[in-house]
């Protein structure tokens, strides 16, 4: 399967084409940040913190069959309070965007609130890939990677 469909009346995407859209929106960050989840011993789920001038992205996938619910918090730095925009991709491995349903799989985009000590609970859907951008503090004797 291909990742770009180009049809008589317009074009979608496949959904790992979507997966690297959203990759793409966070193509500036790229120094590893260390990253701790809450609840998650032993589940489906890779987390990777990046980070580009003071800020910090999550890039995390659940690939297991169950939605899990996960926190998570970062060394070396206070996250900036408010809220950020949370991006997630979810569906079965089998699921196509089709003509008729060209955005079947699609980000789906949600606000969740950030307090400087992390990020509160996330639900992470079966089969999802999930994006945020958080705004980082380094305090001046920290230095981060």
């Amino acid at each position: 399967q291909g990742e770009l469909f180009l049809t008589q009346n317009g074009s979608y995407l496949a959904p790992h084409g979507m997966a690297d859209l959203l990759l793409g929106e966070l193509a500036a960050f790229d120094t590893v940040v260390a990253v701790d989840a809450e609840g998650v011993a032993g589940l489906s789920l890779d987390v990777i913190a990046v980070r580009s001038g003071d800020d910090v992205a999550l890039k995390i996938v659940n690939y297991g069959a169950n939605d899990i619910n996960a926190s998570f918090s970062l060394t070396g730095c206070s996250l900036q309070s408010g809220t950020t925009q949370l991006a997630q991709l979810a569906g079965l491995p089998t699921d196509q965007n089709t003509p008729a349903n060209p955005l079947r799989i699609s980000p789906a985009r949600s606000t969740i609130p950030v307090d400087p000590h992390g990020l509160g609970i996330i639900a992470l859907p079966a089969h999802s890939f999930s994006t945020l951008v958080a705004h980082c503090t380094v305090p001046p004797s920290a230095d981060l990677p």
